[in-house]
């Protein structure tokens, strides 16, 4: 294939001057902004050797403006170069009128005469465009003018076999019905639609300097978000804020659909040249902001599939996103103006509010909440937004869209945006904004009214549940009345009563609680309620770690983390709270926690304007001491700790379900030296939950601190002698009293402490005990090797990078390492030699190395110095 070809779509085809041969080049009114990334895209085409382009857009797009543009800025030969500008009309759907005009669009070129067919026609032309001696570009402008089947069977042809030295450009406003895809395969076809024609920011701020606007970055933004980047619209505002100066007064005006100049554009180049069938079909259609097929087909009536079809293939201005079979259309938005202002003048109001009613509608049959409540509230029909609040409000509030919801209620009639159940919606939209004060006020407001909008026995149900979330959030006292769930029409609602009265049943300690948590869950995530599956989730994670059960836990923790992300609601409360318990568990396990997990905790902001964690001052606590042992100024880390567990105790909203902050936040505290700060703690924790086994531990780790093992050891006992639920705290109880009874060389009773607590915590790997409490891992290391079936784990605790060891400069050979390791087996000196292949002289020799630099003189202390030091 040779010659590349551009066609183009033209109304103006004004003599110009550039270059050798050129003919019919429009003359533009004005200086054109360069565009260096649209220029670049025919300079590629014209490179291919034989390439085509083909520029399509509606009208006012900038189309000839572009190739124009090009032609004179390019870096063509100008001596050498011939190019052409032909501009099709309808009299050129005729093969011999076709042929003619481009041959006298060359000027010195002969036309040919006779009725040869099209294709031998164009092979006449192509190759008299190869003994053009240099680069050849022919312009054929409004190319979408040519329909008749045998002017478009020769020009495909000549596309085929364009000569190398020559390119063909061609604009029009629709693709001309001629096999593209067979170009696209020669790799010698160049597209630019609408969206590469359409001006950037920078292109549209250029634009206007170049028409002495001067315009703020805001102001630029609209214009942008106006315009579309339609280079007419662009140009036309230009001008309007030349001649008028107000930026404002002209961006306001400019939206107007009545604007003269704007309307005569729209209707003189784009609606005057489609049917009245289509005409209607934009009209109704402009209702929505955007629509499918589907909603097009409930606006504009069962043909709405043909008839969009048939403007799609008429190039008309209309964006659409997503893939076959989901696109999405819309307007640009002085289209839609426009077309608005034309049905509104055409049907009355009263014909735009059924439309409007029509979309909001089939919204809420599509569970779209907030897309159907503004078309319903715009159509001010009190029956269907009281409806569409009840069917379709719980949805929004437990989704993430909550807020656009209740903004679209503002402009409700004021009955409705103050019935109760409205404000019961409020209320828990403020729940999830982490403002319990705020939700509290609206749950007031619906006291002693009932609802024009919900049954009184659903409303009752709702109050109720909402009661709950409420004061379980502002840590008072919860009452739960016995209400079972009731099956109908209000899924959304009877999950979130289901998923209040399981948290009712948790906070109570009842033993099916997590039976009734699984079923509310599952209530939840058939209704498709949000929030009230992710707390389900949440709080079923949340009993796990209550009962001891770390793994399920963090497994349960996990999946909430997913399913916030998945529907977009990873920043809330609960989705903080299991991505706490999911770090917690890994820190626990000594494990990396997953990809995205360790992240900052929401803040919420109350009415007082005080920042406060959505997750509760708690996991805030909890989440820094998880990340305490990765921070290198651990004074200043323990400080905020010690801050950040007061606030959480003067929180009311610290539960029991917290209580193992205290002896973890103790800890930390101690390492550092803050004994005073660490009491502090402990008292405040029982002033406000009442003494628990956990806080005597905390105290317990205190009192060894400060030398006091005897207290110590009391406490401790005292708190094994209580039936522990929380694993975690029973493995660190037994760990420090190995500990203490090491250090008054109660050898045994160490060894039993340690064995027991390694036999809680392997089954669930709790690793972290064992590396936060002082010398614990000194003990295993005297220990290793004789725990049976728990030297394993024992291992995993050792060899952690956690591991605290005894600090060692010792240095020993390869060799030497070698035979060390062998040395706790049960092989005599002769078996450890056949082990290694090695003389029995050379292991003995080996050994006295090992012996020299441990300082020791036996097999056995040899393997005691050695764990101690960390080289076993």
């Amino acid at each position: 294939m040779g010659a590349a070809v551009l066609l183009t779509t033209s109304d103006d085809s004004s003599t110009g001057a550039a270059g050798r041969g050129v003919r019919l080049i429009p003359r533009l009114a004005t200086e054109p902004v360069h565009r260096h990334q649209l220029c670049a895209h025919f300079e590629r085409a014209r490179t291919l050797g034989g390439g085509v382009v083909l520029v399509c857009g509606m009208a006012g797009t900038g189309k000839t403006v572009a190739v124009t543009e090009w032609l004179r800025c390019s870096h063509l030969p100008a001596s050498q170069t011939q190019v052409a500008w032909a501009t099709i009309s309808e009299e050129h759907n005729n093969p011999r009128a076709f042929w003619d005009e481009l041959h006298r669009s060359f000027g010195d070129c002969p036309p040919c005469h006779g009725d040869q067919v099209p294709r031998t026609r164009a092979e006449i032309f192509a190759q008299w465009l190869g003994e053009i001696g240099g680069p050849v570009v022919l312009v054929l402008d409004n190319a979408h003018a040519v329909h008749d089947p045998l002017t478009l069977s020769g020009l495909a042809h000549l596309l085929e076999i364009l000569p190398e030295h020559a390119t063909v450009v061609l604009t029009s406003r629709f693709p001309p019905p001629i096999p593209w895809h067979q170009l696209d395969l020669t790799g010698a076809l160049v597209r630019l639609d609408d969206a590469v024609l359409a001006f950037d920011r920078d292109e549209t701020r250029r634009t206007l300097t170049a028409g002495h606007v001067v315009v703020t970055d805001a102001e630029l933004d609209a214009v942008v978000a106006l315009t579309g980047g339609w280079a007419a619209m662009v140009r036309f505002i230009a001008l309007l804020l030349s001649a008028r100066g107000d930026s404002r007064e002209v961006l306001e005006s400019a939206t107007a659909s009545d604007h003269p100049a704007i309307s005569d554009f729209l209707v003189g180049e784009l609606l005057d040249t489609i049917s009245a069938e289509q005409r209607e079909f934009l009209m109704r259609t402009a209702v929505a902001d955007s629509f499918d097929v589907d909603l097009a087909t409930e606006l504009a009536g069962p043909e709405a599939a043909r008839i969009l079809a048939e403007i799609l293939a008429a190039n008309f201005p209309m964006s659409h996103t997503g893939s076959a079979g989901s696109e999405i259309y819309s307007y640009h938005p002085l289209m839609r103006s426009h077309l608005k202002a034309e049905l509104d003048r055409t049907l009355g109001r009263d014909g735009v509010r059924r439309l409007e009613l029509k979309a909001g509608g089939w919204y809420s049959r599509a569970d779209e909440p907030v897309q159907a409540i503004r078309y319903v509230t715009a159509a001010q029909d009190r029956y269907a937004l009281s409806k569409c609040i009840l069917d379709l409000g719980p949805k929004a509030v437990f989704g993430p869209h909550g807020a656009a919801f209740l903004k679209a209620l503002d402009s409700a009639p004021t009955d409705i945006a103050d019935d109760p159940f409205v404000h019961l919606l409020r209320s828990v939209h403020a729940l999830a904004l982490g403002v319990p004060v705020e939700a509290d006020a609206f749950l007031h407001a619906t006291s002693v009214r009932s609802s024009a909008i919900c049954p009184a026995e659903v409303l009752d149900r709702f109050h109720h549940a909402v009661e709950i979330d409420i004061r379980s959030a502002l840590g008072d006292e919860v009452v739960e009345v016995s209400a079972p769930v009731a099956p109908g029409a209000h899924r959304d609602i009877e999950s979130y009563v289901a998923v209040q009265q399981s948290k009712c049943a948790m906070m109570r300690g009842d033993p099916g609680t997590n039976d009734r948590l699984r079923a509310a869950a599952s209530l939840a995530e058939h209704a498709g309620s949000i929030r009230p599956h992710l707390e389900a989730l949440m709080l079923l994670a949340l009993n796990e770690g209550a009962r001891g059960h770390v793994s399920a836990m963090g497994a349960r923790a996990l999946i909430g983390v997913e399913y916030a992300r998945s529907v977009g609601l990873s920043g809330s409360g609960d989705a903080d709270r299991c991505a706490v318990m999911c770090r917690y568990h890994h820190f626990l396990r000594g494990t990396r926690p997953p990809e995205g997990i360790d992240r900052p905790l929401g803040m919420s902001v109350g009415i007082d304007g005080l920042s406060s964690p959505l997750a509760g001052w708690d996991s805030y606590a909890m989440s820094q001491l998880i990340a305490f042992h990765q921070t290198t100024d651990k004074v200043s880390a323990a400080r905020n700790i010690a801050d950040g567990v007061l606030t959480a105790l003067a929180d009311s909203r610290m539960s029991a379900r917290s209580v193992p902050i205290i002896p973890f936040a103790t800890r930390v505290l101690v390492a550092v030296h803050e004994l005073d700060q660490a009491q502090r703690i402990i008292e405040e924790a029982t002033r406000v939950l009442g003494r628990r086994p956990h806080f005597d531990l905390a105290a317990a780790t205190v009192e060894h601190a400060r030398g006091r093992s005897a207290r110590a050891r009391e406490l401790l006992d005292s708190v094994l002698d209580h039936r522990l639920d929380h694993g975690v705290c029973e493995v660190e109880a037994h760990v420090l009293r190995a500990v203490l009874r090491a250090a008054s060389d109660h050898e045994f009773g160490a060894y039993d402490d340690l064995e027991t607590a390694l036999t809680l915590a392997e089954p669930e790997h709790l690793i972290r005990p064992f590396l936060t409490i002082g010398d614990a891992v000194a003990l295993l290391d005297t220990h290793s090797g004789r725990f049976g079936r728990l030297d394993p784990f024992v291992e995993s605790i050792r060899t952690h990078p956690d591991a605290p060891h005894a600090s060692t400069n010792v240095v020993l050979t390869p060799a030497e390492a070698r035979v060390l390791k062998q040395l706790p087996s049960p092989q005599t000196t002769q078996e450890i030699a056949h082990a290694l292949a090695l003389s029995v002289n050379t292991i003995k020799t080996h050994l006295r190395g090992v012996y020299g630099k441990l300082g020791v003189s036996s097999r056995g202390d040899a393997i005691t110095a050695a764990r101690l030091t960390g080289l076993l």
